[in-house]
């Protein structure tokens, strides 16, 4: 039966099957209308893996949350005129399955409930507002605003505009009156829809540089001892298409052969076994890799910029890739399973001590340490495989912020949370670099 419904996939593949233009072609508001959210449970690795299929021939339009493992519930997003044929499918596979939210529209619509963490004091004051999901135009002001606020800070465009022609900002952040310091890069925002990625990263510049005058302080430390390299939005197309026309849209711009699918997945086009396992090779698929390794302007702009970081001023010590949502802090290689860099007893010490920080604030959040195989999928072509890979970065590991993988929410995390969330990279990021 199995091998029946892996035929009937490849047809799809053939002849269309009826394809959805996931993207939006039309220039009006994508809507989620009675689309549904499944949470999808494989109990056995042919289950799983025919699951995989479905996702990456791209042609039933599902939009994968939360990876479906073995004994392992996942989350996926099924627009309503493929919802009985897919349905259909996992009753025939065996799949155990249940709706969790009935149209996601409603909760595009209507937000969850903004949570109050009482007796909690958070940092409020700075360049940035922290209480809403800024837009592309706002977050790359506040950018210039830190380097004409602030000394020891210089923000510009990397090398490469994008499908749309739009550039890329970086803030970089050095006390010139310290020597020897270490290198720290942050990349944010590769995913279009993962808003608290940006959001938190912004959180962590905003404060670092107000409270790096208080004497004793973290960010007097963080400043003093580190040079750091960040990117709040890698991937500022996809980033204006979620605010403007789709919130859910996930790749870059770029168009492709077909005449419906548009977009490469950036973090499956990096050199790291590009087109390996939990990679597509159809541009209807949200995991789509590109047409080649680097094929996007927005991971050579990451790329370039580390290679220059590395060749003219020095090595750089750690790597950082935040994105949302699940609540994992995922260490190096997703590319295989069972498959580890040779310092990896000593990355998993550091992020456990990450996983501690964040677990003791008032929140009291846990967050899970493992590989992307372990707790999650097999990946290729990721930007944090690369850096430890093959850019030779003793650390790197990737941050899935919050809310956890049981949340139905998703990426529609309350605004009330951008503080929370930039809190948990706070004190995780001190514990990391302390231990460089």
């Amino acid at each position: 039966m199995m091998m029946e419904l892996l035929m009937f996939i490849g047809w799809l593949a053939l002849t269309g099957g009826d394809t959805l233009p996931k993207e939006g072609a039309l220039p009006q508001k994508v809507t989620y209308v009675n689309h549904r959210l499944l949470a999808v449970t494989p109990q056995n690795k042919e289950q799983a893996d025919f699951l995989a299929e479905l996702e990456n021939s791209g042609h039933l339009g599902l939009d994968v949350w939360i990876e479906p493992r073995v004994n392992h519930q996942g989350r996926v997003r099924v627009p309503p005129e493929t919802y009985q044929r897919f349905v259909d499918l996992i009753n025939a596979a065996g799949i155990q399955h249940e709706v969790k939210h009935e149209n996601i529209q409603d909760l595009l619509d209507n937000p969850p409930q903004e949570k109050s963490y009482s007796g909690v004091q958070h940092y409020f004051n700075g360049i940035v507002d922290h209480t809403k999901y800024n837009d592309l135009t706002t977050i790359n002001n506040y950018i210039t605003g830190f380097a004409n606020s602030f000394s020891g800070v210089s923000t510009g465009t990397l090398d490469h505009t994008t499908y749309e022609g739009r550039s890329t900002s970086y803030i970089h952040i050095n006390n010139p009156n310290v020597s020897g310091k270490k290198r720290i890069f942050i990349e944010a925002g590769i995913h279009a829809r993962e808003w608290v990625s940006p959001a938190s990263s912004m959180y962590f510049v905003d404060r670092m540089l107000h409270e790096r005058s208080i004497p004793g302080s973290q960010a007097e430390f963080l400043y003093n001892n580190f040079e750091w390299y960040i990117v709040p939005v890698t991937n500022p197309d996809g980033y204006t298409y979620t605010h403007a026309t789709d919130r859910l849209w996930r790749k870059n711009r770029n168009t492709c052969s077909s005449i419906f699918g548009r977009g490469v997945d950036l973090n499956r086009n990096w050199d790291a076994n590009f087109g390996g396992t939990g990679s597509s090779s159809s541009c209807f698929s949200d995991t789509f890799r590109g047409a080649s390794v680097f094929s996007e302007a927005e991971t050579r702009n990451i790329r370039d910029w580390v290679s220059s970081i590395q060749s003219n001023e020095g090595p750089i010590s750690a790597y950082l890739s935040i994105h949302s949502y699940s609540q994992y802090l995922l260490v190096p290689y997703g590319y295989a399973e069972n498959t580890v860099p040779d310092n990896n007893a000593e990355i998993r010490r550091i992020t456990n001590l990450a996983k501690d920080a964040i677990r003791n604030l008032p929140y009291q959040k846990e967050y899970v340490v493992g590989t992307a195989p372990e707790i999650l999928y097999v990946a290729s072509g990721t930007s944090s495989d690369w850096a430890r890979l093959n850019a030779n970065i003793p650390y790197a590991m990737t941050y899935e912020m919050r809310p956890d993988a049981n949340a139905n929410s998703g990426f529609e995390l309350p605004a009330s949370e951008i503080i929370p969330t930039g809190e948990d990279l706070w004190v995780s990021m001190h514990a990391i670099v302390s231990e460089l």
